[in-house]
């Protein structure tokens, strides 16, 4: 019960830490990563199941999973100087990891993982998807990165109007752009309602 409750504290972090992209963008009342990661996971569960060549019980697991470490280790903006366009505006954060390439924050996120889930019976398998997540090689694991790109764009759009917001670069940079094609889809949708 220790190592759970333990574990169950640190991933409670995970609704207090706001999303870093959205403070650098001078967003007001910012989501946590929890309400990012819940709103994945749900995306997950109604479009997975639509899906005969997806493991719905995968793809669900890996959603809630994907963002565990950030609770160690805050949301890490890889690239910034490239990513952003008022640089200025990583005062607004003080994630100590900002900056770093893409290789390092797998490595930094791995080790953070690798605390989480050293002492959980099912720690294994946790970790295992985590991983899966990252390494991007099966269509699990791309179903669910291109879902979590869907929901932050989902978010941008409920930001641009309740905030009237523009966050056009958001959306145009590539880097964002989903991978798999029924999200791909749902993301032509998206783009047409801001129009």
């Amino acid at each position: 019960m220790k190592n759970f409750l333990n574990l169950f504290l640190e991933l409670g972090k995970l609704k207090t830490i706001k999303r870093s992209g959205w403070v650098v963008e001078g967003i007001e009342n910012v989501e946590s990563i929890a309400e990012h990661s819940f709103r994945t996971a749900a995306i997950s569960l109604f479009l997975a199941a639509e899906r005969k060549d997806l493991d719905l019980n995968r793809c669900v697991k890996m959603a809630l999973v994907h963002d565990f470490a950030e609770s160690q280790i805050g949301d890490v903006l890889v690239d910034w100087k490239i990513s952003f366009h008022d640089k200025q505006d990583m005062r607004k954060s003080d994630n100590k990891h900002h900056g770093v390439s893409q290789e390092e924050k797998h490595e930094i996120e791995k080790k953070a993982m690798i605390e989480l889930t050293k002492n959980i019976p099912n720690g294994n398998e946790v970790f295992n998807l985590w991983m899966e997540f990252e390494k991007q090689e099966t269509k699990e694991s791309i179903f669910v990165k291109s879902v979590d790109k869907l929901e932050m764009f989902i978010q941008a759009l409920e930001y641009e109007r309740a905030q009237k917001k523009d966050l056009n670069h958001w959306f145009n940079d590539k880097r964002n752009h989903p991978n798999d094609p029924q999200i791909i889809d749902f993301f032509k949708y998206l783009l047409s309602l801001r129009k």
